[in-house]
């Protein structure tokens, strides 16, 4: 959970970082004994070996609900499993004034699934504070001084195996208020530290013997920092290390000492380039010796759908790098996000647990009160890829996506298809009778998008027996060269290639079932340009119409008899859209519809066609689901349900090698329309409306139904302007409707079966 808003303004962290510079973070406080271990403490044995992830089964994952332990971990040492957290019940409301903090709490079970006990504090809210001498710890972690800001993310390990290897354990966590407290009080960054007797504490100065201590570590890559932290789940040259979120929500690494209370300042800052993310987990890969990372991408406070990142690195102090995401204006996240929505809450750590990494997610509510969250743990596979950011294939995330399931999938779809050498682009596949159609735009006479001047290769048709081929080589649906009887005097060179624009997303349908349903075809595309041109030829749309001899054409007026016309579309709904649309691919009232990103905002429209498929009624709806920043629509009517679902690239860019594919669903074509939305403080829009973060690498484009089977289009950008050398991915979209809300509190998965991206 995000702890950003918690750190203190701009002048008070500048002046922090100025006092850190000038005199080094030393604690102003007097310093509890540095825990340690009596000299008859036989240090314990090192973990068995066991069977690598990556090779063994994966295990179900475990969800635990009615325990009221949160942002915290799940730790086993020796048969026991221990479950620790921040607890909420007595009432504990962040941001709150006057709010009583709870305490940490620690709740046992013979295993993951349970049964567990009652939670037990590990130390007590009302101990007193030695680093804030007159006050208990309500004082920086309640609202009973001022402070709303709280104490989260309880850490416990075990001194086994690292360091002094005498078995003591040693909990952290995170106390931004610290930091606002008045010198000589005041801390340069927001951890604290505590002795503890036992793997269920006691904890804390106000513990006693043998190892109750508390102690304010002295930290350098770390310090200033005050966001959720981890540590490592693994050692490395007889250390762990603590991985912090700086102020500015960049990343950091520091290897502890051999106590594990005090920072080496031996490690690395901005890990991977990352920001705005938090709430880490690391550990190392038994089967690979990679070292892996994830966290919540992005930070944000009690949030019910966020992202799960993920870095990778060969040592533990790095150099770590997260897969990035190439293209026109595209998002940061999206091929290192190996969840969308982390099963409907937000993940917080790792536990290594016999040779097993567990990622936990908080099942949060949205609320700033958060007693009844459920927790989940999802095993993490680790599968090193050989793939790259711009190389125009299927493309996988190196950890497998969380299944968020405790049962199999319901459903088995068939197997998906990728096309590769075939320079078709932003287009559909159909079939019509017994031969498949692939329809886009091409790219290999050297078309560059935005480059003035440049050549426009046209739309192209290929044709095969089955969607994996093989594939004609394709041909053109009409001549680039033919006369535009919109732009008199020009060819469609004129609004294809001279403006910049380029003209884009052939989607080629069948006036069949609906309308006239006379079996004649009619193309529609998108050629912005039009909105450019002089008057008295400017447009207030960018689509176009023209209607076909066949499937594989010829189109348009240059087509001639019977059927080749060139119309620009009367809308209403759509008009001053400009963005790639999409045709509905079922009738409704003997109709279909368009669907096209509005202007502006990119937010989506949905207007009604006429009887001849051709021009808009003026029926339809605009704002639908309160989406923006998308495009690229696919719509279908499940047969199963009868829901109306929409799929689209959710952000909308260009040319992107790592886009999320969202979704809405409604009960007609017209709507009423809506997306899961996300709970929280800082949440993003996004998250629970994704049905996959990466879309196997490509850009979601729209959506055709073959045989009954609806088939989402994926182009596998490399990133370029020029991308004739990209291929194309479907997968196979199968509805199953969910029962969980944003803000239950409990697990939760998008009504589909996610993409399997092979």
């Amino acid at each position: 959970m995000s702890r950003a808003t918690r750190r203190p303004g701009p002048a008070t962290a500048v002046l922090l970082l100025l006092v850190a510079a000038l005199l080094g973070a030393v604690p102003t406080a007097a310093r509890a004994a540095v825990p340690t271990a009596p000299a008859a403490v036989a240090a314990p044995a090192a973990r068995s070996a066991s069977v690598p992830a990556a090779t063994a089964a994966r295990p179900a994952g475990v969800t635990v609900t009615g325990i009221d332990l949160h942002d915290g971990q799940i730790q086993k040492f020796g048969s026991t499993y221990y479950l620790y957290g921040t607890m909420y019940k007595c009432g504990y409301t962040w941001w709150q004034p006057n709010t009583p903090w709870c305490g940490f709490g620690v709740s046992t079970a013979p295993s993951m699934s349970g049964p567990w006990s009652a939670p037990q504090l590990l130390f007590s809210p009302t101990a007193a504070d030695p680093y804030n001498p007159g006050n208990s710890y309500q004082s920086v972690c309640g609202g009973v001084s001022g402070y709303t800001s709280g104490c989260f993310s309880p850490r416990m390990v075990q001194r086994s195996g690292w360091g002094a290897n005498d078995g003591v354990f040693v909990l952290w966590f995170n106390a931004p208020a610290y930091m606002d407290l008045p010198a000589p009080n005041k801390a340069s960054h927001a951890y604290m530290t505590m002795g503890c007797n036992g793997p269920a504490g006691p904890c804390g100065a106000s513990a006693g013997a043998p190892y109750g201590t508390t102690y304010r570590p002295v930290l350098h890559q770390c310090d200033g920092a005050n966001g959720d932290a981890g540590l490592t789940a693994d050692s490395e040259n007889g250390s762990i290390a603590l991985v912090c979120t700086k102020q500015e929500n960049s990343l950091s690494i520091e290897q502890l000492d051999k106590w594990g209370t005090n920072g080496t300042g031996n490690g690395a800052n901005y890990l991977a380039g990352v920001t705005a993310i938090e709430a880490t987990g690391t550990y190392r890969d038994a089967a690979t010796g990679t070292w892996v990372m994830t966290y919540a991408d992005k930070n944000c406070g009690y949030c019910t759908g966020t992202g799960a990142g993920y870095a990778t690195a060969p040592s533990m102090l790095g150099p770590w790098t997260a897969p990035a995401n190439l293209g026109v204006g595209q998002p940061a996240n999206g091929r290192r996000a190996f969840s969308a929505n982390s099963c409907g809450g937000q993940v917080d750590t790792v536990t290594e647990i016999d040779g097993q990494a567990w990622q936990k997610i908080d099942l949060w509510t949205g609320s700033n009160a958060e007693p009844n969250a459920g927790l989940r743990f999802e095993p993490l596979v680790y599968t090193p890829t050989t793939n790259t950011a711009g190389d125009g294939t299927v493309w996988r995330t190196a950890l497998a996506p969380f299944t968020c399931t405790d049962a199999p999938d319901p459903v088995t779809p068939p197997a998906p298809v990728t096309v590769s050498g075939v320079d078709l682009h932003d287009g559909q596949i159909q079939k019509f009778g017994s031969t498949y159609y692939l329809y886009g735009t091409m790219y290999g006479c050297g078309y560059t998008w935005l480059q003035n001047p440049t050549t426009w290769c046209g739309f192209g048709v290929s044709t095969a027996p089955s969607m994996s081929g093989p594939w004609s080589a394709p041909q053109p649906l009409f001549s680039p060269t033919a006369a535009d009887p919109y732009n008199p005097g020009n060819s469609y060179q004129g609004v294809c290639a001279h403006t910049g624009s380029g003209c884009f997303s052939p989607r080629m349908v069948q006036r069949s079932g609906w309308g006239a349903n006379d079996g004649v075809f009619v193309l529609w595309f998108n050629a912005p340009g039009y909105k450019n041109l002089p008057a008295p030829n400017t447009a207030t749309h960018g689509y176009m119409t023209m209607g076909c001899n066949g499937p594989a054409g010829p189109c348009g007026a240059s087509a001639g008899a019977p059927y080749g016309t060139t119309h620009r579309p009367n809308l209403h709904q759509c008009d001053g859209a400009n963005g790639d649309a999409g045709l509905t691919t079922s009738p409704e009232n003997n109709a279909i519809a368009l669907v096209c990103p509005q202007a502006g905002t990119a937010s989506i429209a949905l207007e009604q066609l006429t009887y001849w498929g051709t021009d808009g009624t003026g029926t339809g709806v605009t704002g639908l689901a309160g989406l923006s920043s998308v495009e690229s629509t696919g719509t279908y009517r499940d047969p199963a349900t009868g829901t109306w679902v929409m799929t689209y690239a959710d952000k909308n860019c260009g040319f992107c090698s790592g886009t999320g594919t969202g979704y809405a669903t409604a009960p007609s074509m017209l709507g009423p329309w809506t997306a899961p939305a996300n709970l929280g403080v800082g949440q993003p829009a996004n998250g629970r409306r994704l049905i996959t973060a990466t879309s196997c690498g490509g850009k979601p484009d729209t959506v055709s139904v073959i045989d009954g089977q609806a088939w989402q289009k994926i182009n596998l950008w490399t990133g370029s302007t020029a991308p004739a050398g990209s291929n194309l991915h479907f997968e196979p979209l199968d509805y199953v409707p969910g029962t969980g809300t944003p803000g239950d509190g409990k697990l939760w998965r998008p009504p589909f079966v996610p993409f399997s991206c092979t």
